[in-house]
């Protein structure tokens, strides 16, 4: 055998044989995570949350930044501790959850700190972005704390009341809190 086709075989044997980083699934264990929501009413926060969502995240090779992540949020599980309150977010002028129970986000892009991507409620797909910041994978888990704001107006929702003089009930954006466990699959 040539001494080329040895030093051939020999780095083809190194490159099969040694190790390849590949990315890291995860999926969001919703027994250990939160999405909530606030907006302003009259002059305080109110708070809500959704208690039935699902999701992955991949990582990086080096599991240091994530690559892709996709979120689907059941809508009828929103919690607000108020049950007309929580009647009226499930109803025609809000959410509209029999004709649409789910909300989804799916990442576009993810540079730095900022994850962007697209989000769909009521049947309209807007442009959304989060900063966020990424836990360490400690076994087997990694932990995302992410936060955006949205505008119910972007996505067909004009529902609000006016007080007296002329000033709104709500307030015109959304704060979305994300704090997320994902397991390695």
């Amino acid at each position: 055998m040539s001494k080329t086709k040895i030093t051939a075989c020999i780095i083809g044997l190194l490159l099969i044989s040694s190790p390849v980083a590949h990315a890291a699934t995860f999926k969001i264990d919703p027994g250990r995570s939160t999405l909530i929501f606030k907006i302003k009413q009259l002059s305080i926060d109110t708070v809500g949350a959704f208690t039935r969502f699902r999701g992955t995240m991949e990582l990086n090779s080096d599991n240091t930044q994530p690559t892709d992540l996709k979120a689907t949020v059941d809508l009828k599980s929103v919690n607000t501790r108020q049950s007309q309150r929580d009647e009226d977010l499930l109803g025609q002028d809000i959410f509209n959850a029999a004709k649409f129970p789910a909300a989804k986000f799916v990442s576009k892009k993810i540079d730095g700190q900022k994850i962007s991507g697209e989000l769909t409620l009521r049947g309209v797909t807007k442009p959304v972005s989060f900063n966020y910041q990424l836990g360490k994978v400690e076994n087997k888990n990694v932990s995302i704390s992410a936060r955006g704001t949205i505008r119910p107006k972007d996505f067909g929702i004009t529902f609000n009341r006016a007080l007296e003089k002329g000033k709104p009930l709500l307030g015109d954006s959304v704060e979305i809190v994300v704090e997320a466990v994902g397991i390695l699959q």
